[in-house]
């Protein structure tokens, strides 16, 4: 198996994303390099030159150059030259040490060129040796590093060169491959004195655990690995490169002492064939020497478990940039569609990827050149075509504490004194109470766990006890309570720190000033505690803030969770009962009541059950008849006895009728309604609201819904009997009575007075099926008192109707409503064109014809027929 390695070592406000199009023909951005704020860019025939913030600075044109594969660097000796053409020149190497700029480009061999890099057009030396690689698809890695010079004996910039095996077919022997053969796959070049250096810092922590001597110093390197170019399936691997090294000792000693497995010179041109040699080599030498300037390869490899293992998907992790922060090592992951992802390295078995990716150039694969800038704040990464500058973090985006914790992202962290997810640079003495990051094992949101009392009469002025989680204390730290109202009022106190939080006086409030709903009869505030150090309100947690006087009734002002008390004499909800002039009912809340105050209730007398009440239920339906007077009983409960002084209003059309009553015991009051006869009853009904009041003050007594109906008999049943019948019959209390042939209001037996005949006015439809199935209205008057008078009762032609399938339609007296299920008889139907419908009406077990259904049709086999 074939595995590919990209390769970064560790080293070591906040802006937008930045993204710009650099390229928009064919060609593609190949390499890029940073030295202080100047970003270099290397592409198909361009270099360009960029601001830290990717404004263009300068641009200089490379390509395309008249070239051959099949020649060398110096074209003047070149054998070829019918094959020159213009060739375009793809960027193969761009460095940069102190003030130059190594370029290094696809075409005369991959030789390399020097350049200013305050002006990038001045070319300083002009290379002559083949380095690169001079094909498009074959890669080429390149870094500077301090190696050992041994003519010099001195620590000197060397540039190292790694490029992949020539594609071209070596069946072929072509001189495209013979002059690729002859040029180092792996080589160093002497540049300068001058070195463009970068700190390394270390993955430690689990590290240690499998090499216990690890220390601080020693450097870390990190791998992105996949099977092959194609697969999506890759892994993270970490190596220590104090074994790198032995690694690589053990194999090219073993290499000068003769052991010729895997032996470089079966390869490459000018590989060490592991010959034995008799002169002893310094490591130093072996590693970073200009003295042994050749290939070694050995058998010896060193393998380490992944860190993280990344499935299949639909697209690769293409390219790596490592960076540390707080306790973390954070990986920033370039995907072959255009995105980068961010990924934390927690230890050498454990790592998980955070926050969302962000998406440079759409379905374009993101270049292996990453880096960032010199604060390790920013990170250029670029596709083929565009280039971005990418803040590491963006912790500004999350606005509460559990939004900045539950992102794990290593950066962010909540500044609890300023209230924000920040860097910890950002926040003001970010002890690990006072910035709380991912990197803390007791992570948790500062919160006021508890506010006692939980609530607050808008009169009283008490302590309040906060149980606060993870509140910030320090020397000269202090706070405030703060009151906040929906009118953007802001009350404060001074607050004190304890042991479980803090403590602190709710403020004076003027209820005048504040809309208490009556219904519910509080507010909701916001208590919050102020850091007075930032003037930021670091925590905060709604308060209930309520007032007694907001409730009109007894059984609003203590059937609550409130500490309130009806005082029954004085008609009024109020805060402590000692105010009271007489009798009072107390809240339900008496949990509250014996742990918060400190006050004595009414413990006898304590909710809506004790409440003065009218009660609707058992009191009935009220009737009074038009033209007549009556005595009315109200039942209820808990009625005072003192003043017995109590009066009723009955809202009517013309306005209010007040009437006098009085106290028959605790539970019923009588009151005498004289005769009303002025009022118009189109219906024969009206239904007037009722209040019952109490006192020369006239208070309310509560009530449900207590209503007096006024009624005429005479007009509710239209001279119809059996209307008249069916009101005695269903509403008894309304002595509704058929007498002397009208319907009246008497108390007296009219029983020998007798309805008068049915009488059909109209029959709908006219006609219907002749084998039934037709709905049957009848209406008229004195059509029965109630159902069971027509059910079973109806006959067409004899037949029997099914009066019950419509039982709901049935109106007495009005109307009736039947299905009628006709059947044709065995011996045919009888002469004549009429069908006969019947009913048998309760009036002396008498059979009364009362309808004749002329020209009732049928229709049989799609023709009208009249029925027989």
């Amino acid at each position: 198996m074939k595995w590919w390695l990209g390769l970064c070592f560790l080293c070591g406000w906040s802006g937008a994303l930045v993204i710009i199009p650099l390229i928009t023909d064919d060609r593609k951005l190949n390499h890029m390099v940073l030295n202080n704020e100047t970003l270099f860019i290397g592409a198909t025939n361009y270099i360009y030159q960029l601001s830290p913030d990717l404004e263009m600075e300068m641009k200089i044109i490379t390509g395309p150059q008249n070239d051959s594969q099949k020649c060398g660097v110096d074209l003047e000796n070149c054998s070829f030259k019918p094959d020159l053409s213009p060739t375009d020149n793809h960027n193969k190497i761009l460095l940069v040490f102190s003030d130059r700029l190594v370029v290094c480009g696809s075409v005369f061999q991959g030789k390399c060129e020097i350049r200013d890099s305050h002006n990038i057009s001045d070319v300083l030396v002009q290379g002559n040796t083949a380095v690169a690689s001079n094909e498009v698809d074959v890669n080429t890695i390149s870094f500077i590093s301090q190696v050992y010079n041994s003519a010099t004996l001195k620590m000197e910039p060397m540039m190292y060169v790694a490029t992949e095996f020539t594609k071209f077919d070596v069946s072929k022997n072509s001189i495209e491959y013979n002059n690729r053969r002859k040029v180092p796959y792996v080589s160093i070049r002497l540049l300068d004195q001058n070195f463009f250096t970068a700190q390394g810092q270390n993955l430690l922590r689990s590290l240690q655990v499998q090499f216990p001597d690890l220390t601080s110093d020693d450097d870390v390197m990190i791998g992105l690995f996949s099977q092959d170019p194609d697969s999506t399936s890759s892994a993270i691997c970490m190596f220590v490169m104090k074994e790198v090294k032995k690694t690589v000792l053990i194999n090219a000693r073993k290499c000068l002492n003769g052991i010729k497995n895997n032996a470089a010179n079966k390869k490459y041109e000018n590989g060490l064939s592991c010959t034995e040699v008799a002169e002893t080599f310094l490591d130093e030498e072996l590693l970073c020497s200009s003295s042994l300037n050749v290939i070694i390869a050995g058998e010896d490899s060193l393998i380490s478990a992944p860190v993280i293992q990344f499935p299949l998907t639909n697209y690769s992790f293409v390219s790596l940039a490592v960076t540390i922060t707080t306790k973390f090592t954070v990986a920033f992951l370039g995907t072959s569609v255009g995105q980068i992802q961010k990924l934390v390295l927690k230890a050498t078995d454990k790592a998980e990827l955070y926050d969302k990716a962000i998406i440079v150039d759409d379905d374009h694969a993101i270049n292996q050149d990453m880096m960032f800038d010199k604060t390790q704040m920013f990170l250029y990464a670029m596709s083929d075509r565009k280039v971005a500058k990418i803040p590491v973090q963006n912790c500004q985006q999350y606005t509460t504490c559990s939004e900045c914790l539950s992102s794990r992202d290593p950066y962010c962290g909540w500044c609890t004194l300023e209230h924000r997810c920040s860097l910890k640079s950002e926040c003001s003495n970010p002890t690990a109470s006072r910035w709380k990051n991912v990197s803390n094992p007791d992570l948790s949101c500062i919160a006021i766990l508890n506010v006692s009392p939980p609530m607050a009469h808008v009169s009283q002025n008490i302590t309040l006890y906060l149980t606060v989680n993870d509140l910030p204390e320090s020397f000269n730290t202090s706070y405030n309570c703060v009151f906040g109202f929906h009118n953007g009022i802001q009350q404060k106190s001074s607050a004190l720190i304890r042991s479980y939080g803090i403590e602190c006086r709710n403020p004076h409030v003027d209820d005048d000033s504040l809309a208490f709903n009556n219904a519910l009869g509080h507010i909701n505030i916001t208590l919050g505690i102020e850091s007075l150090e930032t003037k930021h309100i670091i925590v905060s947690k709604p308060y209930l803030l309520y007032n007694c006087s907001s409730f009109s009734s007894c059984s609003r002002c203590v059937d609550n969770v409130y500490w309130c008390d009806w005082c029954v004499a004085e008609n009024k909800c109020q805060y402590n009962t000692e105010m009271c002039s007489g009798e009072s009912v107390s809240s339900r809340n008496d949990t509250y009541v014996q742990n918060y105050t400190n006050y004595i209730s009414n413990e006898g007398k304590r909710g809506k059950l004790f409440c003065p009440m009218v009660d609707k239920a058992k009191t009935g339906d009220i009737y009074l008849p038009e033209g007549h007077s009556k005595t009315i009983i109200i039942q209820g409960r808990n009625f005072p006895a003192e003043p017995n002084i109590y009066s009723a209003s009955i809202y009517l059309p013309r306005g209010p009728l007040e009437v006098q009553g009085k106290r028959v015991s605790a539970t019923q009051l009588e009151f005498v309604i004289q005769q009303i006869s002025d009022i118009n009853l189109p219906s024969g009904l009206y239904d007037a609201k009722m209040i019952v009041v109490w006192t020369a003050q006239k208070f309310n007594i509560e009530n449900d819904g207590l209503t007096l109906t006024l009624y005429s008999c005479i007009e509710q049943a239209k001279k119809d009997c059996s209307v008249c019948r069916n009101l005695e019959l269903t509403k008894p209390a309304m002595n509704c009575k058929w007498c002397e042939g009208q319907c009246v209001y008497t108390q007296q037996n009219c029983a020998t007075s007798s309805c008068p005949a049915p009488s059909v006015t109209h029959i709908s439809p006219q006609s219907g099926h002749f084998l039934g199935g037709t709905v049957v209205t009848i209406y008229g008057s004195n059509l029965g008192v109630k159902f069971s008078d027509i059910e079973n009762n109806v006959t067409v032609a004899g037949i029997a109707c099914n009066a019950t399938a419509k039982k709901e339609d049935y109106v007495p007296s009005k109307s009736s409503v039947l299905f009628h299920q006709l059947v044709r008889p065995n011996n045919g139907w009888q002469t004549g064109k009429t069908a006969l419908l019947s009913s048998l009406i309760s009036e002396g077990n008498q059979m009364v014809v009362f309808a004749t259904i002329a020209n009732y049709f049928a229709w049989e086999n799609g023709k009208h027929k009249e029925l027989y």
